[in-house]
């Protein structure tokens, strides 16, 4: 497994425990406002970042 998976399953795994804690310790209403909070903290730190540079292809013909 690579390194960008490996990631991805422990954030799905460590999301699941933060959320079930977290709706076992604030209920739905109190999670919802977290996650909206969340989310516009998201938003307002995506206002700054800047598209990424188009990147280019190269094709190497193989000889048979």
């Amino acid at each position: 497994m690579g390194i960008y998976s490996t990631y991805q399953f422990s954030g799905e795994f460590f999301s699941g425990i933060i959320g079930g804690l977290s709706y076992k310790l604030v209920a739905s209403s109190g999670l919802f406002l977290c996650l909206t909070g969340l989310m516009i903290v998201w938003f307002i730190l995506s206002l700054g970042m800047h598209n990424p540079s188009k990147i280019g292809t190269f094709t190497l013909a193989l000889l048979y």
